[in-house]
């Protein structure tokens, strides 16, 4: 564990369908713990609402990226898409970094909603 290492902080990612919820989860860490616990769900936290097919494809792969820069014991990173690739940042950099439009992530917008109407469509074809 990270403690073990030194480390004053910790994230953990619980996925769905894991069989514990994210609530559970944070209410067993802190009891077992006694340290203080915080849950934070992004999708709700950026917007509101329930999660579209966009929101889960990049809380999916920024995931994936995230583990992989903890398993190479990587410091205060900002994750984001960059030309539709998902790309790490040390803070400072992302920080000083001026947000554009870039064509990459108008691509993966477009794919996404092209999956959720076809997904809208194939779900009233049933009920038809």
């Amino acid at each position: 564990m990270g403690a073990n290492r030194g480390k004053q902080h910790s994230i953990i990612i619980n996925a769905e369908g894991s069989g514990i919820s994210s609530q559970e989860l944070t209410e067993t860490i802190q009891y077992r713990t006694g340290k203080d616990t915080r849950l934070v769900v992004l999708s709700y936290l950026q917007r509101g609402g329930s999660p579209t097919l966009r929101d889960r494809m990049l809380a999916t792969l920024t995931g994936a990226k995230a583990v992989e820069l903890l398993k190479d014991d990587s410091d205060s990173k900002a994750i984001g898409t960059v030309d539709g690739e998902i790309a790490a940042y040390d803070l400072i950099d992302a920080l000083e970094q001026k947000r554009e439009n870039r064509q990459g992530d108008v691509r993966f917008n477009r794919r996404a909603e092209q999956i959720e109407r076809l997904k809208n469509e194939n779900r009233s074809s049933i009920y038809q």
